[in-house]
């Protein structure tokens, strides 16, 4: 009997990458909106901080507040969980939809008006990584593990 690469026996595997994923995610995102230090922080790359704010509030469909939950929520996340692990706390993954639709938001911003010459299509790079994963996902759920 063949034991395929998805199943029980290697769920660890699987959790261990999904929970990497999760977590360069969180990473890279703060490293954009949340460390207002930090050399990639919006701030400290737009040259019209006041446009770009409002702009991105305006996409987001959220006010000022409302989006600073969602920046504190997701540094909470890499704080409590993927910069040090605190062991009082049950593990919740932040939601990630403003955080995606930030990114959607920030990409073209940048190409646009700061990076002229990096215009890439974050859509299309996204669907390429998403078609990469699914094959990764089928040649696993077929082929006998090792």
């Amino acid at each position: 009997e063949h034991k395929h690469l998805l199943s029980f026996d290697n769920d660890d595997f699987w959790r261990a990458v999904n929970s990497n994923c999760l977590d360069i995610s969180v990473l890279d995102w703060c490293k954009l909106f949340a460390d207002k230090k930090g050399e990639y922080y919006w701030k400290n790359i737009v040259t019209d901080a006041v446009s770009f704010k409002a702009d991105l509030l305006l996409h987001l469909g959220l006010d000022e507040e409302a989006f600073n939950r969602q920046v504190n929520s997701i540094r909470e996340y890499r704080d409590k969980w993927v910069a040090h692990w605190d062991l009082n706390r049950k593990p919740i993954a932040p939601a990630l939809e403003v955080a995606k639709k930030a990114v959607w938001f920030y990409q073209p911003y940048i190409s646009k008006h700061e990076l002229v010459g990096l215009a890439w299509d974050i859509d299309s790079g996204y669907k390429h990584c998403e078609r990469e994963a699914n094959a990764v996902y089928r040649t696993a759920a077929s082929e006998p593990a090792l």
